[in-house]
């Protein structure tokens, strides 16, 4: 057999090359996948990274508030009222005597206390504030005032409030004291050891504040409002220690970053990392890929375009396939011998920028057809295709 015997065998087996389909045959099969161009395939990364950047912001605004710097102007006021209850009596017609007077001892029953304290503050704030109530028994020596014995004791227990998104808090309490109970501990501290003694009760409204982290300033404040009561003395006189709190305080911010919710705080850090794994992969994957040598599959379709230029055209659309009988052919060399045999050119159409195209020649209603695609390089000895 001669050499032109095997050219005429070898220019159209119609047994290997052509098989006809039907258009129903041809559609679900091109539609079975679904292709992007690689420029839409950018766009599509760029939105899902913005995407995420807005909602991270987002999460960040609800988890974390980063104050100002200001200066935030504080008052705290208080005032002591009491009265002295009185025991059955042929002198005083009245069951209590007001504050500010002298008072026998011997006739005292209770002691009613009330305590009022105001914190006003010139911006609305978010303050913790505990408070009670505690009286202090001191026995000092008469002479020099050495103290012979102290205690204390709690008459309320510690209360706990707060002020929420408010400029003002106010505290009224009350305490009846039993006049009796502690006297009598002094005069028989003083018949037990024979000491003269200077002896008091210290009754006092303690009051503590302090800002929460949702505040730009940081308060931290103590006070102590007290009420003096003589013990063990025919004459009482009630008075006032370090007098009613009335002061006036600036407290001056620095800018700060506060954590008003740690469940978006964790749903932050979790989406940062995403958006960093992902940044990377678009990176790796798009970024740097320009920069990168040609493909397997550009080396490819470059070496079919350069070695068969003369008889290839490019073209910007591709024919509609329903329209035609395609032929499917195996490789490149099959549609070359398709050319030969026709007289027509080959048509190279891109679909996909880098990743896959066409080439078909036509004849009359026949489409030979040539798809190569990116994915189905991978692997193979490119330099052994035909």
């Amino acid at each position: 057999m001669n050499k032109k015997e095997v050219k005429k065998k070898k220019s159209l087996p119609k047994e290997k090359v052509e098989v006809k389909e039907t258009k129903e045959e041809i559609e679900p099969k091109v539609k079975k996948r679904l292709y992007f161009g690689y420029t839409t395939r950018i766009i599509f990364h760029i939105i899902m990274i913005l995407s995420l950047c807005a909602l991270l912001f987002f999460l960040l605004i609800q988890a974390i508030k980063i104050t100002k710097s200001n200066t935030v102007n504080y008052t705290e006021k208080s005032d002591i009222d009491y009265i002295v209850l009185l025991k059955d009596n042929n002198f005083y017609e009245q069951r209590y005597l007001e504050k500010n007077m002298a008072y026998v001892a011997s006739l005292i029953d209770n002691i009613k206390i009330n305590y009022n304290y105001v914190f006003e503050a010139d911006k609305k704030s978010d303050i913790d504030i505990e408070y009670k109530i505690i009286a202090k028994l001191v026995i000092a020596s008469q002479y020099n005032n050495n103290v012979f014995f102290e205690k204390e004791y709690d008459l309320t227990e510690l209360k706990k409030d707060e002020i929420n998104n408010k400029k003002q808090y106010i505290i009224n309490e009350s305490i009846l004291i039993d006049y009796h109970y502690y006297n009598d501990l002094v005069n028989k501290f003083k018949s037990s050891y024979a000491v003269n003694t200077t002896s008091n009760l210290e009754v006092s409204l303690q009051v503590a504040e302090k800002n929460k982290n949702t505040n730009s300033y940081d308060l931290s404040s103590h006070n102590n409002t007290t009420l003096v009561i003589p013990l063990s003395e025919q004459e009482v006189s009630i008075n006032l220690q370090d007098k009613n709190i009335n002061s006036q305080k600036v407290v001056i911010s620095n800018a700060k970053l506060i954590i008003k919710n740690i469940y978006y705080l964790i749903g932050s850090i979790i989406l940062f990392i995403i958006l960093l794994i992902y940044i990377i992969f678009f990176i790796k994957k798009y970024i740097l890929k320009m920069k990168k040598k040609p493909s397997d599959y550009d080396k490819y379709v470059s070496r079919i375009l350069r070695g068969y230029d003369r008889i290839i055209v490019n073209v910007k659309t591709a024919p509609k396939l329903e329209n035609y009988n395609v032929i499917k052919v195996e490789n490149f060399q099959e549609l070359i011998d398709v050319r030969d045999n026709t007289k027509e050119p080959i048509i190279y159409y891109v679909i996909i920028e880098h990743q896959k195209c066409e080439f078909f020649v036509i004849n009359d209603q026949d489409l030979y057809l040539l798809v190569i695609k990116e994915i189905d390089l991978i692997g193979k000895n490119l330099w052994k295709l035909k």
